[in-house]
């Protein structure tokens, strides 16, 4: 009796540190584990950074001599982009950009928290801008909802959507590219975006400025491809005759989407971390 005693108390015993002791390796392995993904979201945190400097040094050199195309600031962009910033709703920034001669103000406005700007004529300057009623505003950049489905690729938001239109007899001047260019560098959105609207263009520039274009996102399936290098060529040669014979891009193609990633998926979560950067 007492032998079958002993021998039971040593078996838990030896249960008991065996459990012990897998608990042990478990933990080491679990805690491995933690500091491998820690250090791997480390080193994802600081290429993302890196890419976003990269990006806005990008940005920034589109601005050489204060100006893009036919579009000039009034004022220094670090000075236009303060006064941006400022927690100041539906306001307007007199006189802040010349286009061909021809002073035009900046109008600030928030729509659900996202920013949008307007280039608005003076005096008896009139417009006919798409889906804008004001036929005071030359062009506009907006961020808005896109019904995608749920979370595409683990960073694939609701509210990567951006329009932008620029009226007829404006378009060529480089005020398409002044908005986008201005809009990324205010929201310090500068490694991956889901652009709408006149894609033709916003391809030609992202590629301009090295990033890669990964997919094109056709509705109503949103189904993805790959784009080829020779299908990247066909587009871009779209623009430039588009461009050269002064032709608007064709309504069909309003609602095609160019889609930018960056790996990893966790993408979004690090960009929220980083967000806030503040360089101006």
């Amino acid at each position: 009796m007492n032998d079958n005693r002993m021998k039971h108390s040593k078996i838990n015993k030896n249960n008991f540190m065996k459990n012990c002791e897998n608990s042990f390796v478990n933990a080491e392995n679990e805690s491995k584990l933690s500091q491998a993904e820690e250090e791997a979201n480390h080193v994802c945190e600081q290429n993302l950074i890196q890419k976003i400097e990269s990006n806005r040094e990008k940005f920034l050199d589109v601005f050489k001599e204060n100006k893009i195309g036919q579009v000039e600031l009034s004022m220094s962009l670090n000075e236009l982009i303060r006064e941006i910033k400022k927690n100041e709703d539906n306001r307007t920034i007199e006189n802040a950009v010349t286009i061909k001669g021809l002073p035009y103000d900046l109008a600030i406005k928030y729509s659900g928290g996202d920013l949008q700007l307007e280039v608005v004529g003076k005096n008896d300057q009139s417009f006919n801008t798409n889906r804008s009623d004001n036929q005071k505003v030359a062009g506009w950049i907006a961020q808005g909802d896109y019904a995608i489905g749920d979370n595409v690729n683990g960073f694939y938001t609701h509210k990567d959507h951006w329009g932008v239109s620029v009226a007829p007899e404006l378009k060529g001047t480089g005020l398409s590219d002044f908005l986008y260019n201005l809009k990324s560098l205010v929201d310090n959105q500068l490694e991956f975006e889901h652009v709408a609207g006149y894609n033709y263009p916003f391809l030609t520039f992202y590629i301009k400025k090295g990033y890669v274009p990964c997919s094109i996102i056709k509705p109503p399936k949103f189904n993805e491809q790959q784009l080829k290098e020779d299908e990247i060529q066909i587009m871009l040669n779209n623009v430039i005759d588009k461009r050269k014979t002064g032709k608007v891009v064709d309504e069909n193609d309003i609602d095609y989407g160019i889609k930018l990633t960056l790996d990893p998926s966790k993408a979004e979560q690090i960009y929220n971390k980083i967000s806030n950067l503040e360089k101006f």
